[in-house]
């Protein structure tokens, strides 16, 4: 006699056929070890893997409609950005993301002497890309901008955004997408992040 399945089956993580989408080796999360959370790494020019973020989407809306219990260490602004569409960021955002980051953002916050004199930073956020490093402006004119102890604060709000909003735009977007075409409307509305 078959077992009788309850609504709620938890799958095991390496059973799970998204066990091979979500490798870092993959190519389409990177993992932190400190927070134990996966994010969507960046696409770099001609490297982007919508298919696969769609594809991801859809069986994480398949699993949650259904009940089925998956193991998905993403950080919770994601969720609470699928469910309401608030991309506001803030550190404690980036400590799920990158706890060592967010505190470097964090000291750089607390500092009471010269930020400029003993950070030398502008608004740039450097990547590393196809073994290069890559510098991003994080605003107009961001290379010639130096941080200062009057501007640090926006700083560290417009490296947040672009760590978590802006570098893995297109991913989140095909993930969300996906998601959304199967579980969307009154459904998803029936959900809060956390319960997400």
């Amino acid at each position: 006699m078959k077992p009788e399945v309850s609504i709620a089956t938890p799958v095991f993580w390496t059973d799970s056929p998204m066990y091979q989408l979500m490798k870092v080796d993959f190519g389409m999360f990177t993992y932190n070890a400190d927070t134990r959370t996966h994010w969507f790494k960046p696409g770099m020019e001609g490297m982007f893997l919508g298919v696969y973020f769609e594809l991801l989407g859809k069986i994480v809306a398949v699993a949650i409609f259904n009940g089925v219990i998956l193991d998905l260490p993403f950080p919770s602004c994601l969720w609470r950005r699928m469910c309401t569409g608030d991309e506001t960021v803030g550190l404690d955002d980036m400590r799920e993301i990158d706890a060592d980051i967010a505190n470097g953002l964090q000291q750089l916050l607390d500092f009471d002497g010269d930020v400029q004199e003993t950070f030398e930073l502008t608004f740039t956020h450097d990547a590393e890309e196809y073994g290069m490093l890559v510098s991003k402006s994080l605003k107009p004119g961001g290379a010639e901008i130096p941080v200062t102890n009057e501007n640090k604060e926006e700083y560290v709000r417009l490296y947040v955004n672009h760590v978590i909003n802006e570098l893995p735009q297109r991913e989140i977007q095909e993930f969300i997408k996906g998601f959304k075409k199967v579980m969307d409307g009154r459904a998803l509305q029936l959900c809060t992040p956390k319960e997400l």
